[in-house]
C-alpha cells in the first residue's frame, strides 16, 4: 500500500430496497412506499483504521489505536457534559434530548427528559466526497419477482 494523503474521490455504495410502514396512510397495496438502505458489508474496526491512518502518515499502528481510544473517551465525555465536538476533517457530535410523549400543557421534570440520540454531521469535505459515490444494488429487491 502506498502512502495516502488525500481522501479518494470515488467508492461503491451497495443499497437494498423494502417497503417501507406506512404510518401517514398515504401507501396503497398498488403504491407501496419504499425505503432505500445502505447495505453493510463489513465492520471496520479500530484495528483496521490504525492499519489504514498507518499507511497515510508515520504514527504506528499501535499508537493510532491508543489515540482513537482515547478519541472516542474524550468525545464521549464532552457529549456527557452536554457539548457539542467538531473534529476537523470528519464532522460535529452532539445530542439530541426528548421528553417522551408529553403535551404542551404537562409539567414536564428533569426525570421526563433523556438523551434520544447522538447525532453527527459530517465535514463539507466528507459530503462531498460521498457525492462521488458510486451507488449499486447489493440486496434483495422486493419489488422485483
Amino acid at each position: 500500500m502506498t502512502k495516502k494523503t488525500t481522501t479518494k474521490k470515488s467508492g461503491t455504495i451497495a443499497y437494498q430496497l423494502r417497503r417501507q410502514n406506512d404510518l401517514t396512510g398515504t401507501a396503497t397495496e398498488k403504491n407501496p412506499q419504499m425505503a432505500v438502505t445502505v447495505v453493510n458489508s463489513k465492520l471496520t474496526t479500530t484495528k483496521e483504521l490504525a492499519e489504514y491512518i498507518n499507511f497515510a502518515c508515520s504514527v504506528t499502528e499501535s499508537d493510532i489505536a491508543a489515540v482513537l481510544q482515547a478519541l472516542g473517551k474524550c468525545v464521549c465525555d464532552e457529549l456527557l457534559d452536554g457539548n457539542r465536538v467538531e473534529i476537523d476533517h470528519i464532522g460535529t457530535f452532539s445530542l439530541s434530548l426528548t421528553c417522551g410523549r408529553k403535551k404542551l400543557e404537562d409539567r414536564v421534570t428533569k426525570n421526563d427528559i433523556r438523551v434520544k440520540n447522538i447525532l453527527f454531521t459530517p465535514c463539507a469535505e466528507m459530503k462531498q466526497a460521498m457525492r462521488g459515490a458510486d451507488i449499486v444494488i447489493g440486496g434483495p429487491n422486493p419489488t422485483s419477482g
